[in-house]
C-alpha cells in the first residue's frame, strides 16, 4: 500500500463520506415518458365511471432502482411529485402541464434512499417495504409499511422533501392484530383526515366478518380506535386519500391468472369514518384492459384553479419487465 501522507489520507476519507452519505438534494434519475390512451381500443374516450380521464404516461428509466413505486403525493404547489418505492428510496419529479393543467411530461428526475431513524439507508427487505404514504399537515410525511408493519415520520427539509430525513418511528395500534397482519399485506392505505385524525386500511389484515381491518389515529395521536372496510370480491385496498370535506377515496385493485389486472375507486363518506363502524364505499370507476391500468397502487388529490378535484393514480411494476409504471390524471365528476 503506498504510504500517504496524513493530509491526503484525510481529504480521501472526506471524499468517499461525501460520496457515500445521503445528499439532501438526491441523486439524478434519468426518466423516460410516453403518452397513454384511456382505453387503446376507443380512440378518444375518456369518460370511466364519475371519472373524466385528463392524461396519462407510461414512465421508463434506464436506471436499474427504478420502479416499485406504491406512495403518491404532489409537492411544491403540484409543480412536482414524490412517489416512493417499496424498494426503500423516493423519486421526485418536476410535472410538467399543458395550458389546460393536463399531465404533459416528467422532468428532473431525483433519487433519495429512505433512512431509518438513525439516518442510515433503508437496505432489507423486512425493513424498506414502503406502502403508503401522506402529509401529516405538520411539515412531515407518515409512511406505512409491510413486513415490519410501522408507521415512520419524516421531517421535509427546505426544499420541501424529505429527502436525508430520518424515520421516526410513530407509536402504533395497542390491538394486537395489527402486529399479526400478513407478512406482505398490511398497511397499503394511509389518509390523513383534515379534522387530524389517521386512517390506516390493512390489505389482507380480515376480522372476525371478512372486512379489512382499520385503524383510526386520534387527532391528539394519544390512542388508535378499531373499525373495518367492507371489501368486494376479489378487490383488495391499495391506498386511501381524503376530501376537503373529510370523506376518503379508497384505491382498489384486483388480479388473477385468468381475469387479469383490475382497478376500483370507491368513496367513503365522512360520517362513516369512525370507531367500530364498517365503512362501505360508494363505486366510483371499476375498469380492466383495454383501458389503461396495471398494478395500481397509489393515489392523490389536488384542487385545479376552477375548484375541482384532480384524481392521480400511480402503478407498481414490480420491477417486472411485462409491468408498466403509469402515471394517470383524472378528474372526478
Amino acid at each position: 500500500m503506498p504510504n500517504l501522507s496524513r493530509p491526503l489520507l484525510m481529504l480521501l476519507v472526506a471524499g468517499l463520506v461525501a460520496c457515500t452519505a445521503p445528499r439532501s438534494g438526491g441523486d439524478e434519475m434519468a426518466l423516460a415518458t410516453s403518452a397513454v390512451p384511456l382505453n387503446t381500443e376507443a380512440a378518444g374516450e375518456t369518460a370511466l365511471g364519475k371519472l373524466s380521464y385528463l392524461a396519462g404516461l407510461e414512465i421508463k428509466s434506464p436506471d436499474p432502482r427504478f420502479g416499485g413505486y406504491s406512495g403518491l403525493v404532489l409537492v411544491d404547489g403540484g409543480r412536482r411529485l414524490l412517489a416512493l418505492s417499496d424498494l426503500g428510496h423516493w423519486l421526485s419529479a418536476t410535472i410538467e402541464r399543458d395550458a389546460q393543467g393536463r399531465l404533459r411530461n416528467l422532468t428532473n428526475g431525483r433519487f433519495a434512499a429512505m433512512l431509518d431513524d438513525k439516518g442510515q439507508p433503508l437496505t432489507a427487505k423486512e425493513d424498506s417495504d414502503a406502502e403508503s404514504l401522506r402529509p401529516d399537515g405538520r411539515g412531515n410525511l407518515v409512511v406505512g409499511f409491510e413486513r415490519r408493519h410501522r408507521v415512520l415520520s419524516y421531517k421535509l427539509n427546505a426544499d420541501g422533501l424529505p429527502f436525508g430525513s430520518p424515520g421516526l418511528p410513530v407509536a402504533p395500534p395497542a390491538d394486537p392484530a395489527f402486529a399479526a397482519q400478513p407478512e406482505n399485506g398490511s398497511l397499503e392505505s394511509l389518509a390523513v383526515l383534515p379534522d387530524g385524525r389517521w386512517l390506516l386500511i390493512s390489505e389482507d389484515g380480515r376480522d372476525a366478518n371478512g372486512g379489512a381491518r382499520v385503524w383510526l389515529r386520534r387527532a391528539d395521536g394519544s390512542a388508535w380506535d378499531v373499525a373495518s372496510y367492507q371489501t368486494t370480491g376479489i378487490f383488495q385496498p391499495t391506498d386511501a386519500v381524503a376530501l376537503p370535506n373529510g370523506d376518503v377515496l379508497v384505491l382498489e385493485r384486483r388480479f388473477t391468472v385468468v381475469g387479469g389486472v383490475g382497478a376500483r375507486l370507491a368513496r367513503v363518506r365522512a360520517a362513516d369514518i369512525r370507531p367500530g363502524h364498517r365503512m362501505v364505499g360508494e363505486e366510483l370507476a371499476n375498469w380492466a384492459p383495454p383501458r389503461a391500468v396495471d398494478n395500481m397502487e397509489a393515489i392523490a388529490l389536488e384542487t385545479d384553479a376552477q375548484g375541482r378535484t384532480i384524481v392521480w393514480l400511480l402503478s407498481d411494476d414490480n420491477q417486472n419487465p411485462v409491468q408498466r409504471t403509469l402515471l394517470l390524471q383524472f378528474r372526478l365528476d
